[in-house]
């Protein structure tokens, strides 16, 4: 149990680290295919298994989803939060 929460951390801060990125360059994540059709612009930035998807509204960059990439990627379309114009 110890090993699972360790490992756990070590993901949550390696996401955060990653994101810190965004706040210099929003744009540097590449287009997210998975929701190009709701025409607001997502992109995605990797870190190890995870995609982290976010979209720039103004001046504001909302992570819209942490996205384990083991799974089916059609899942990303059922993310109630990929999907709502902020």
């Amino acid at each position: 149990m110890v090993a699972s929460i360790t490992i756990a951390k070590k993901i949550k801060n390696s996401i955060i680290e990653t994101v810190k990125v965004l706040s210099k360059n929003e744009l540097i994540g590449g287009i997210e295919e998975n929701l190009i059709g709701l025409n607001q612009g997502h992109r995605f930035l990797l870190i190890g298994n995870y995609k982290i998807i976010y979209k720039v509204v103004g001046n504001t960059v909302y992570i819209t989803d942490v996205f384990d990439c083991r799974q089916n990627p059609q899942k990303i379309l059922t993310n109630e939060i990929n999907k709502t114009i902020i």
